[in-house]
């Protein structure tokens, strides 16, 4: 039978039978040892010797050191577990003499508390498959002078890493013990493999991890040819450069993140490509640097979409492969920058950008973007005049009305789209000219038909005050298109910003009702709407008033019908039943023909104080002025206060607002080019901060 003794020699020999309780004067392959003291205990002297069970509980902590180098303790003649160490408490080998626990066949081990080697190349091994598992909350050290493979380099399979644990590497050679792909030890999703040494630099090539996270000093480098997978990236400090190159690329499947301070370089010596391929929805976040070699390329290939929040540019010979799954920008200022050469095959209605991108380069090129909700919309460039390879373009796609960035003052253009446009800004460049391409499919409509005559079709660009220009007399329409999907391209541009789509006839393309106001103020608690609108090409309209409590999920709650000549006098409606907070209001507008379009949104706040600022328009700003949109509870003075992204004072002035919408105009003419804040101040308070781009 198999005898139990209890550890009570603190810091003792091994060896001495009366440090354990019973006085272990015999020791025996079978007996059970156990470490409860609740005390830290260090165990010297451990010979070469078999034992049945080894157990640490009860808060314990447990160091061992082994009598001579290359001692093994032979653990597993008992039934069920035959290594266990408790949460809260660990289990250490310290000391120079490497000393090896190894688990028989049949024998298995739980690990829930701490595990750290030290000083010499100790090692846990285990002959079956999955016989030592390091459970949710364990933590296994690869410490301070330990070296050699944590477990061995023979059994492969035999270390489980599962969902909560963690392996944390100061120094050593790789957990996986065995050559690449095969490996003693397996991460197990929601696993972590943590690097906390310094200038330490994993093994990655051809390996399979969960999570990783980077928090040591110094720089690691991963080099290979043999493709990394990983789930969450983390660089909490340090420089990691991952520097390796595979066909067909490296795997992540969770989130990047890069902290303050921390840095993550990709840059292969060959071509290398990191692939972006979860199931559910992931992230690159950058608070500290991020960059991306001349030949590091990178594949969305997630259907349900990576979220990037950092600039980040794509070198020479990369290549951006959109797969599956939306690439989404945000804030709205971060931008995606493909360098001359970087090319971007697959881009589609299920894959492509939502944000800026900007290309540099004076090559044809496509811009892949688009908007979530709606899909795949590019804008394309080509055909350049007197330009340089370091010419720079940065194109978006809206969504939006664009009748309301201003009047249509362009000969022969009737109206321009009520749904949707382009932004095509130009950086550095010296190109006298260049052809734009705009495209359009049943993703740009607002409902119903979007364009119904390509004869009256034209390409329109706005100046920041109007849509002063357009195609007509200098396009042509590619020979596929139909009313249904197409594109049209505008020969020889000369000025940038917005583009949008229009039309040359009044009864044909975007939808024939303008919205001349849209605006509302307060009254004895009560919320009075006003509006005016354009209808004359359409024999009559339905306007039904909408209201939301968060701006997004609207409802209506009044409808009025209105023939043409109804159309030419203004409408109101006032809501004596307006929620408690701040109410959103739009129009939903339908012409006879069953075309839909929407109003801009004027928010009113129902209290007694407080203010709202609700957005900027048009945002960028490309003529030196904007609207701040305001919703106010109460008559106030406001002190409006521009900043530079480091909060230096820029500009101020005061205004006074009424109790209801305000639209505030703002000349920003003394702004050079650039990124800028904004937020206003009351006696109520501090309202959020916007930023805004001057152009």
């Amino acid at each position: 039978n198999s005898l139990s003794y209890v550890w009570v020699g603190l810091n003792g020999d091994w060896q001495v039978p009366v440090n354990w309780a019973p006085a272990r004067l015999f020791p025996a392959t079978n007996d059970s040892l156990l470490f409860i003291s609740n005390l830290t205990d260090t165990i010297i002297n451990i010979p070469t010797q078999t034992i049945g069970y080894i157990g640490v509980s009860l808060a314990t902590n447990a160091t061992f050191q082994a009598a001579a180098s290359g001692n093994i303790l032979t653990v597993g003649n008992l039934t069920g577990t035959d290594l266990s160490v408790a949460a809260g408490s660990s289990l250490n080998i310290a000391s120079a003499n490497a000393l090896t626990i190894n688990l028989v066949t049949g024998a298995t081990a739980s690990i829930n508390g701490a595990m750290t080697f030290t000083a010499a190349a100790h090692k846990l091994t285990a002959v079956d498959a999955s016989a030592v598992t390091f459970n949710s909350g364990a933590v296994f050290t690869a410490g301070t002078g330990f070296s050699g493979n944590s477990f061995g380099t023979t059994n492969l399979g035999s270390i489980i890493f599962a969902n909560g644990s963690r392996y944390d590497q100061i120094t050593g050679s790789n957990p996986f013990g065995a050559a690449a792909p095969s490996s003693v030890l397996t991460f197990q999703s929601g696993s972590l493999f943590r690097v906390i040494g310094n200038n330490f630099s994993p093994s990655f090539s051809g390996r399979t991890f969960a999570n990783v996270e980077f928090a040591g000093t110094g720089t690691s480098t991963m080099t290979g040819g043999s493709a990394v997978t990983m789930d969450n990236l983390t660089i909490t400090s340090g420089i990691v450069n991952i520097n390796m190159t595979a066909t067909p690329g490296h795997s992540v499947k969770g989130n990047i993140t890069i902290a303050s301070g921390a840095t993550l370089n990709f840059n292969p010596l060959a071509a290398g490509t990191f692939n972006l391929n979860g199931t559910t929805a992931q992230s690159i976040t950058n608070s500290g640097t991020l960059s991306f070699g001349a030949l590091q390329s990178l594949t969305i290939n997630n259907a349900a979409g990576v979220t990037l929040n950092s600039n980040i540019t794509l070198g020479t010979t990369a290549v951006l492969t959109l797969t599956s799954g939306i690439l989404k920008l945000t804030p709205s200022t971060t931008v995606l920058t493909l360098s001359l050469g970087t090319t971007t095959p697959g881009a589609s209605n299920t894959s492509y950008v939502d944000g800026k991108v900007k290309k540099i380069g004076n090559t044809t090129f496509t811009f892949p973007v688009g908007k979530t909700g709606f899909g795949y919309v590019p804008i394309g460039i080509s055909n350049f005049a007197g330009s340089t390879v370091s010419d720079e373009f940065t194109a978006e796609y809206k969504r939006g009305n664009a009748r309301l960035l201003g009047p249509v003052t362009a000969p022969n253009i009737i109206r321009v789209s009520g749904c949707d446009y382009w932004t095509l800004d130009k950086g550095i460049a010296t190109p006298t000219s260049l052809d734009v391409t705009g495209y359009w499919s049943t993703n740009n409509g607002c409902s119903g038909v979007y364009i119904d005559d390509l004869t009256k079709l034209e390409m329109v660009h706005f100046d920041g005050t109007n849509w002063d220009n357009s195609s007509f007399g200098f396009h042509f329409i590619s020979g596929t298109s139909t009313t249904t999907a197409g594109d049209i391209t505008w020969i020889g541009v000369t000025t940038f910003s917005p583009f949008s789509l229009g039309s040359t006839n009044a009864v044909a393309n975007p939808l024939p009702i303008t919205i001349n106001y849209f605006t509302g103020t307060k009254q004895n608690g009560n919320h009075l709407l006003n509006w005016k609108v354009t209808c004359n090409t359409t024999a009559h309209a339905t306007m039904v008033m909408e209201r939301s409590s968060d701006g997004r999920n609207f409802s209506s709650i009044y409808s009025i019908y209105a023939t043409a000549l109804r159309c030419q006098q203004p409408f109101n409606y006032t809501d004596n039943q307006p929620a408690a907070g701040v109410n959103y209001y739009r129009l939903k507008m339908t012409d006879a023909d069953g075309k839909i379009s929407y109003s801009s949104i004027v928010s009113l706040i129902n209290a007694t104080k407080g203010f709202d600022v609700m957005n900027i328009a048009p945002n960028p700003i490309v003529n030196s002025s904007f609207n701040l949109k305001v919703s106010a509870a109460q008559n106030a003075q406001m002190q409006i206060v521009i900043t530079d992204m480091q909060g230096r004072v820029m500009q101020q002035q005061t205004t006074s607002l009424v109790a209801g919408f305000n639209a505030i105009p703002m000349s920003v003419t003394n702004l050079a080019r650039g990124t800028y804040q904004v937020y206003g101040i009351t006696a109520d308070g501090k309202s959020r901060v916007l930023r805004f781009v001057v152009q």
